[in-house]
C-alpha cells in the first residue's frame, strides 16, 4: 500500500482515541484495512474503495477516519465522496438491526451518519 503524508497522518489517528472505531477503517491482523465490507486502500493520499479512486484531501480523510471531524470544515465535494464511500461499503450498517445505522451516540453518528442514512439508505430500503 502506497501511503502519502496526509494518509499516514490520519491512518495513525485510527489507533488513538481520535479514530472512528465504529464507522472508520479497521486494520486486520495482516495489516490490511477494510471499511465496511470493502477493501480500503491508498495510493499516495488518495483513497481506493472497490476499485474507485477518491482524491484524498485532508477533509475527506477527516470524515473517513475521525470520530469528530471538524464541524463544517469539509466542502460539498468531500461530503459527496464520503457519502459514496459510506453507502457503497455498507460501513454504516447495524449488524443487529438493518433498519438503523450502527449503534454509537457520538457526534459523527448524530450529525453526519444519521442524515446520510435517512437520505440514501433508509430511502432505498423503502422502495
Amino acid at each position: 500500500m502506497n501511503v502519502g503524508p496526509i494518509a499516514r497522518k490520519y491512518l495513525a489517528k485510527l489507533t488513538r482515541k481520535k479514530g472512528d472505531e465504529t464507522f472508520g477503517p479497521k486494520c486486520d491482523d495482516k495489516g490490511n484495512f477494510k471499511l465496511g465490507d470493502a477493501e480500503f486502500e491508498t495510493d499516495g493520499n488518495d483513497v481506493i474503495i472497490n476499485g474507485e479512486k477518491y482524491k484524498g484531501t485532508e477533509d475527506l480523510w477527516e470524515l473517513v477516519t475521525l470520530k469528530e471531524p471538524k464541524t463544517g470544515a469539509y466542502d460539498d465535494e468531500d461530503m459527496k465522496k464520503y457519502v459514496e464511500i459510506m453507502v457503497s461499503t455498507n460501513a454504516m450498517k447495524n449488524l443487529k438491526d438493518p433498519n438503523r445505522p450502527a449503534a454509537n451516540n457520538g457526534y459523527k453518528r448524530q450529525e453526519i451518519i444519521e442524515p446520510i442514512w435517512v437520505k440514501y439508505v433508509k430511502k432505498t430500503k423503502q422502495m
